[in-house]
């Protein structure tokens, strides 16, 4: 079993992860090649196992030689699971960040800003 990527359940059925770890040879990796394990933050304990039914990348992923772009994918897992998932805000509009507020980032990669 090759582990290589990270991936947060924010669902009972969908995880999010990076597009550059489900994305090679200019294709979106087939969903039955790829196993996401549930409930670990330390590998080398046990998690339970989840079945894929498909993997969406985010339709404006560029990856390129210099840095990602739109680098998300979300996995749709093939059944619900009983892992507790991240609840990433609100469903309205009381979520939106003004001027001078801190707030969380969930995401991978880079952690200084990129230069347009």
């Amino acid at each position: 079993l090759e582990v290589f990527c990270g991936a947060t359940l924010i669902a009972l059925r969908w995880a999010l992860t990076a597009a550059h770890c489900v994305h090679s040879g200019g294709k979106v990796d087939r969903p039955d090649a790829l196993e996401l394990i549930l409930g670990i933050q330390d590998l080398e304990r046990p998690g339970a196992r989840a079945a894929l039914q498909s993997v969406r990348v985010f339709p404006e992923y560029i990856d390129s030689a210099q840095n990602f772009v739109g680098d998300m994918a979300l996995l749709e897992l093939k059944s619900d699971v009983s892992v507790a998932t991240l609840e990433l805000g609100p469903p309205d509009d009381s979520a939106l960040v003004g001027g001078g507020q801190t707030v969380t980032v969930y995401g991978w990669g880079e952690t200084l800003a990129q230069p347009k």
